[in-house]
């Protein structure tokens, strides 16, 4: 077929291409797989892909990453694409996707590639893309330390990592699945699908607009991922990597809640509700900035959605709410403002009555080092009084989880996120 020759072609040409090529390369690459993409995840022979029948082995069970950028190879980890005698096409978009990752547009042709790919795949050419593909992407986020120690060697040491940021976003593609680009299934930006939608629509395919059943992502396949997605966001401090692995996490919530709720993590005996509020208190730390809580209000409204049954997260739903209140108040970027005030937007349409109580007898209790003054404010006749302790030099938040376990978690984030600026300072 044409296709496979032109792809091999490009095979050809992508060791000697320079900036621009590799985009024309991916865009070429982008044409053929809205042509037919399930023909090209199906191999001419026995060699393209795994197989179904070989699961995960573990995250270095696969080849390599042979080196950031080169080493998307198919099984040998030394930078070659191809296998059995085929093209690999997840594992050459990669490569030439991998080659610049600082470079903005080669990051959206790398991205809306890989999106194609996947978009109205059977599920049997959607497991062997991640066979074939996910082991090899892991392992960059397992190479990465959030702790600036540095993991074998590894890359980052705690700081951006462009490679790792890539990495994740190619990775939410894979949570997202095969339903649509947009990531949420229904058609539109909005990326907000309900539960009702996820269970009842159905999506066109890429090849005629057939009618494909709505994509649920594997049980094997979450797994495999979330364990280290959800890793990776405990042991990282950079900003904009926490911003991007929340995206994946949240699409995790979207996706698989259920899996999550029956999720027990076997080296820490940690449950999936246990581990969302650690992912939740980690979001709602003081020590991190506006940018890297950018998805916060999106990740609760989840919660809200996917967890009102479960005992743990009613337990301390309120704290949590409280500390998200605190964090809109002292939030400046308007992205982040705006996600946080979705939160109440939504509890306002649920329990509006028990909103405006929340809010009206809420009370802000700043330590400080300085002189704190009090102001006491008046509302409208018949409503309480609301005391807000206004300090003049502002410096952690009390949130009223004293002693609990969210206040514990919060502490230790606090002193970890000491060591590794007192770390960076050293070096």
């Amino acid at each position: 077929m044409r296709n496979f020759l032109l792809i091999e072609l490009i095979n050809q040409l992508k060791d000697e291409s320079d900036e621009d090529t590799n985009i024309m390369m991916l865009e070429s690459l982008t044409i053929l797989i809205c042509i037919d993409n399930k023909v090209l995840c199906c191999p001419r022979s026995s060699g393209l892909g795994l197989g179904l029948g070989s699961g995960f082995g573990g995250v270095n069970s696969v080849g390599g990453v042979g080196g950031i950028g080169g080493g998307f190879g198919s099984g040998n980890g030394n930078g070659t694409v191809e296998n059995g005698g085929e093209v690999d096409v997840l594992m050459l978009i990669l490569e030439i996707g991998f080659k610049d990752c600082q470079n903005f547009s080669l990051n959206t042709s790398t991205l809306e590639c890989v999106a194609d790919l996947l978009r109205g795949l059977p599920m049997d050419s959607y497991l062997k893309l991640c066979y074939g593909g996910l082991p090899k992407l892991l392992s960059v986020l397992e190479s990465f330390s959030g702790s600036g120690g540095g993991i074998g060697g590894g890359i980052g040491g705690g700081e951006y990592s462009p490679e790792v940021d890539l990495t994740l976003q190619v990775l939410g593609l894979f949570v997202k699945g095969t339903d649509a680009a947009d990531g949420d299934g229904d058609g539109d930006a909005d990326g907000d699908d309900t539960a009702v939608e996820r269970d009842e629509s159905s999506v066109g395919g890429v090849n005629g607009g057939s009618v494909v059943e709505k994509f649920k992502l594997p049980s094997d396949v979450f797994q495999f991922v979330f364990p280290s997605i959800y890793k990776f966001i405990l042991r990282c401090s950079d900003d904009q990597l926490l911003q991007t692995s929340s995206e994946v996490f949240n699409e995790f919530l979207k996706m698989s809640s259920n899996e999550i709720e029956i999720y027990r993590d076997m080296e820490t005996n940690s449950t999936g509700n246990e581990i969302l509020l650690k992912i939740v208190s980690k979001f709602l730390s003081p020590e991190l900035s506006d940018q890297a809580i950018a998805k916060l209000g999106d990740l609760i409204n989840l919660v809200l959605t996917n967890f009102q049954s479960s005992e743990l997260v009613q337990c301390y739903f309120e704290d949590v709410l409280k500390a998200v209140t605190l964090r809109l108040i002292h939030a400046k970027e308007i992205m982040t403002v705006e996600n946080l005030i979705l939160i109440f937007n939504k509890l306002t349409i649920v329990q509006p009555r028990g909103t405006i109580d929340f809010l009206t007898n809420f009370q802000v209790t700043t330590t400080t080092t300085t002189t704190t003054t009090t102001t006491t404010r008046t509302t409208s006749p018949g409503s309480s009084r609301a005391s807000t302790s206004v300090p003049t030099s502002p410096t952690s938040p009390n949130v009223g989880i004293n002693g609990g376990p969210m206040a514990k978690e919060q502490q230790r984030l606090t002193q970890q996120h000491q060591r590794q600026q007192q770390q960076q300072q050293h070096r």
